[in-house]
């Protein structure tokens, strides 16, 4: 891509599309750095393909879910923290009162602000196929089992498909898009 001022450049991810502006010190001695968007390595374009097989390096999964974006969920800020290197998403009300953020790692205060990012929210592979099968799950149930011990059952069923969508903040339930180069304008 395009060299830029002050020994940073900015890259393409070849996995995802994102252009970001990384600094020189963002690439190790190969002359990779990690996509800021999905997390992949490659090798930087400026660095350029080479005699030998050092050009561009690839990371490619056996297996890719099928995945379907939704709507927009909201905004983070992506922050790095320069002591521990530790990365998170922080939403606005996990600043201080100072406006800074405290890195959940190594408990020290990060004085950047970080990169804006927009979460979009996906499906993975619970789609129609695994709703067709609690269906059935379900209807067995019905069929089949005493009325004591189904409403239990059909509780447990209930509560575990809401925990297994609401835990945590995991990269295969979330997208997350840099708001200044890939996301859409939500002002």
């Amino acid at each position: 891509m395009t060299s830029g001022e002050f020994g940073s450049s900015r890259e393409k991810c070849p996995y995802c599309g994102a252009v970001y502006r990384y600094a020189s010190s963002s690439f190790d001695e190969e002359g990779r750095v990690s996509c800021q968007n999905c997390g992949k390595v490659f090798g930087a374009a400026s660095t350029g393909p080479s005699i030998g097989g050092q050009g561009l390096e690839i990371d490619v999964e056996p297996t890719t879910p099928f995945r379907t974006p939704s709507l927009f969920s909201e905004e983070a800020v992506r922050v790095k923290c320069p002591h521990c290197g530790a990365k998170y998403l922080y939403k606005d009300e996990h600043r201080t009162e100072e406006g800074k953020y405290r890195c959940q790692n190594c408990g020290r205060e990060i004085e950047t602000d970080g990169e804006r990012v927009v979460i979009y929210e996906t499906r993975g592979d619970s789609g129609p196929a695994m709703n067709g099968a609690i269906a059935v799950l379900l209807l067995i149930i019905f069929l089949f089992v005493p009325i004591p011990i189904m409403i239990p059952a059909i509780l447990c069923i209930l509560c575990g498909l809401g925990v297994s969508r609401a835990t945590g903040f995991d990269d295969t339930d979330h997208v997350v898009v840099g708001k200044s180069d890939q996301g859409p304008s939500l002002d």
